[in-house]
Formats: structure tokens, sequence, C-alpha cells
């Protein structure tokens, strides 16, 4: 599943996306879930591992910022990261490209022992 955000929802019911959706792309609607339960997900992903982070690099789609800060949670975020991870960098970009799908609203990390 490749998440993409939608950019409008028509009067006729049609959706238009900020990314390009090619011909025959099966589209399905889903419902975001809680902020919190994906961190603790993500966060139990990293303990498990085993990786003693010594520095990380953090790539976040920007509407995924904007939601964030919308809820007011990004410096709690940004708190428990940097607790978890220690000395990261973050930077946000407008999307990740895999092959031809186009998304947005993630979070890769990219973990250095």
């Amino acid at each position: 599943v490749y998440i993409t955000e939608p950019n409008e929802i028509l009067e006729d019911g049609s959706i238009t996306f900020h990314a390009r959706i090619y011909n025959y792309t099966d589209v399905v609607l889903l419902e975001r879930e809680s902020t919190d339960n994906t961190r603790k997900c993500m966060i139990e992903e990293i303990q498990k591992s085993g990786i003693k982070p010594s520095f990380s690099l953090i790539v976040n789609g920007f509407d995924r910022v904007r939601m964030l800060k919308k809820e007011n949670i990004l410096d709690k975020i940004e708190k428990e990261i940097k607790e978890m991870l220690g000395e990261y960098i973050g930077i946000c970009g407008y999307g990740e490209q895999l092959d031809f799908e186009q998304v947005n609203e993630t979070m890769i990390i990219c973990i250095f022992e």
C-alpha cells in the first residue's frame, strides 16, 4: 500500500491527489491511525531490533509535519525521538518516489550504529 494524501474531494465525489495516480491503479481510502499508536509501534520495533543508535537521519513528508503541528504534538514527538535515537538530523520533503509511486505523509528513519 502506497499512501498519498488527497488534495481535494470534488462536488461529484471524485478525488484529486497531490501525486499522479496512474490508470488502472487500485485506490483504497484509509482512515488515519492514532499518531500515538503508530509512534509506539515504531519505538518497539527499533528497541526489538537491538540497534544502539549513534546517529539517525529522519525524513518526514511535509503533510505529516503540518498535521503534527496542527495537532500540537510535534514538540512531544521530537522529544521522544531524541530520547530514543539520541543525535539525529531531521529534514522535510514533499514526499518520496518509490518506483512509479509518489507517497507522502511518511516518516523514514535511517539509523546508524
